[in-house]
């Protein structure tokens, strides 16, 4: 995410994950990549994602994300 981050220019480098996750323009940049990355890959209108919500904690199954 710290190369999007850097390269879209939305974020100081030294930004926290947590401050980088609760931010709107960050959280709508990587859903346009994952669209983007969608289309090219061949998905249909009803395989794309609608939303997404990023979380700073790993998702493990011991923390029952």
């Amino acid at each position: 995410m710290s190369k999007l981050v850097g390269s879209e220019g939305l974020a100081e480098p030294n930004s926290s994950l947590e401050s980088l996750v609760e931010d709107p323009k960050v959280v709508d940049a990587v859903l346009a990549h994952l669209l983007n990355v969608g289309k090219r890959g061949g998905l249909a209108a009803i395989e794309m994602l609608q939303g997404l919500v990023l979380a700073s904690e790993e998702w493990t199954p011991e923390n029952v994300f």
